[in-house]
C-alpha cells in the first residue's frame, strides 16, 4: 500500500514542479537525502556490518545474523523516503536545466557519502 500511496505522489509531482522550484524545494530535498544517508552511515558503524555484505547476503538468501537484520529492517524502513526524494529531484530536473545544473555541482556530496556508505 506504501508503493501505491509512493507512486501516486510521485504522479502528481509533475504538477506542483514550479511551485516547488520557486520555493527551493530541491535545496532542502538534497539536505534530507543528505541526512538520511549520513543515518545509514552511522546504523553501518553501529550494527558493525557493511552494507554490501547484508545485501549480498539477501540477495543469496543466506540468513541473517540479529545485526544484519537490524540493519536491513533500518533500510527497508528508509528506502521510501530515499526514493520520494529521488523522485522529486529528477521530476524537478526534466523540468528546469538550471535545477539540473545545480544538482550536478552538488553531487560530490552524494559521491563522497555514498562511497562511505556503500564503498
Amino acid at each position: 500500500m506504501a508503493h501505491n500511496t509512493l507512486a501516486e505522489l510521485s504522479a502528481s509531482f509533475n504538477l506542483t514542479i514550479p511551485t516547488t522550484i520557486q520555493n527551493q524545494v530541491g535545496s532542502l530535498t538534497m539536505e534530507l537525502l543528505d541526512l538520511e544517508l549520513r543515518r545509514a552511515e552511522h546504523w553501518q558503524q553501529r550494527e558493525g556490518v557493511p552494507v554490501a555484505d547484508v545485501g549480498a547476503k539477501l540477495l543469496a538468501r543466506e540468513p541473517l545474523a540479529p545485526p544484519e537484520a537490524r540493519l536491513a529492517a533500518a533500510l527497508a524502513r528508509q528506502e521510501p523516503a530515499l526514493y520520494l526524494g529521488l523522485s522529486l529531484l529528477l521530476s524537478m530536473a526534466e523540468q528546469d536545466v538550471r535545477v539540473e545544473q545545480k544538482m550536478v555541482n552538488k553531487v560530490r556530496w552524494g559521491e563522497e557519502v555514498c562511497a562511505r556508505v556503500f564503498g
